[in-house]
């Protein structure tokens, strides 16, 4: 058994803002869709998961005065300017080291805040957080980092176990893009059934990322076949890219 706490927790992230390093508490509640089946002979029901995942996600932190954009993130204030907006949630409970697991959130907006005021203590931000779309048990697909030319992550892959499910819902998290010539940053799931030969997984793709972050933060579903060992590579559209910071998680939709 492996056991985790605050200090394992290295990434926050909302729509490619990680805001880990302004928090000190935070908490996850998750709830099961369930369907209870009394069969035939049976004196006790059976309970099955429908394999969808809703909850509430609680966190408190330190308030700064200094204004934080998406490009140096690290503070909980990122969050007091976002009330009203869905955004894309990701909770790298174990760390920032691909096949560990972490909480993803697909849509999540800030509909409160908290302030409190300390006279010899740094000032507390509690953001009130509604979560309103689909929560997922994910595995890290590809650590947060910054990366240049374009390539792929085939050499450090995720395992999901499975040989293969019938789709997989997969987020992503930039944090950072700096384009040069180019236009716009793709970023592509891939797919092996023996963690050699990668390609495309499922149909459907994350769409093109542009400098200004509107979409910095994204959740699809991939349908169709997808197999067991995942990785992502990233392009750059219309020219010469320069680097491109990013994250992603991944969630097999057959298993719960």
């Amino acid at each position: 058994m492996a056991y985790f706490s605050l200090k394992d927790v290295s990434h926050v992230m909302f729509d490619g803002v990680n805001v880990a390093d302004g928090i000190d508490s935070i908490t996850l509640k998750v709830n099961a869709k369930v369907a209870e089946h009394h069969a035939c002979g049976q004196v006790f029901p059976y309970n099955f998961l429908l394999g969808m995942y809703d909850g509430e996600l609680t966190l408190s932190g330190w308030m700064d005065s200094v204004a934080t954009t998406p490009t140096t993130g690290g503070k909980i204030n990122a969050l007091s300017t976002a009330g009203g907006i869905d955004m894309v949630v990701s909770v790298l409970i174990e760390g920032n080291t691909v096949n560990n697991r972490c909480w993803s959130y697909q849509a999540a907006r800030v509909s409160e805040l908290e302030a409190v005021l300390a006279l010899d203590d740094v000032h507390k931000l509690t953001p009130g957080i509604t979560v309103r779309g689909i929560v997922d048990y994910c595995f890290l697909a590809t650590p947060y980092a910054l990366r240049t030319t374009a390539g792929n992550t085939d050499t450090a892959y995720a395992d999901m176990g499975a040989l293969s499910t019938p789709g997989a819902r997969a987020y992503l998290h930039v944090g950072g893009l700096t384009l040069g010539a180019a236009t716009s940053a793709t970023v592509v799931v891939r797919h092996s059934s023996d963690h050699i030969t990668f390609a495309p997984g499922g149909s459907g793709s994350f769409a093109n990322v542009t400098a200004t972050p509107t979409n910095w933060g994204q959740c699809i579903t991939l349908t169709g076949l997808v197999n067991r060992y995942i990785s992502t590579s990233w392009i750059y559209n219309g020219g010469a890219g320069t680097n491109i910071s990013y994250l992603t998680t991944i969630r097999p939709l057959d298993v719960v």
